[in-house]
């Protein structure tokens, strides 16, 4: 077995980096003032989640 190989053709194609999206949620956060920046929205929306977690862990478990 130590003499297989395999050749990548896939190795040699380079993908140029894309610029970063902000999602659709964090935009509008933004977009009401909510939110000053990106990092600010994203600890909003965590923090939503979290909020959302809790209460569907109380209602699954009452």
């Amino acid at each position: 077995m130590p003499d297989v190989e395999f050749y990548d053709q896939d190795s040699d194609a380079r993908v140029a980096p894309t610029a970063h999206k902000s999602s659709t949620f964090v935009k509008l956060l933004m977009q009401y003032k909510i939110a000053k920046d990106e990092k600010t929205a994203n600890y909003i929306l965590l923090g939503v989640s979290v909020v959302f977690l809790v209460i569907s862990a109380i209602i699954f478990f009452w």
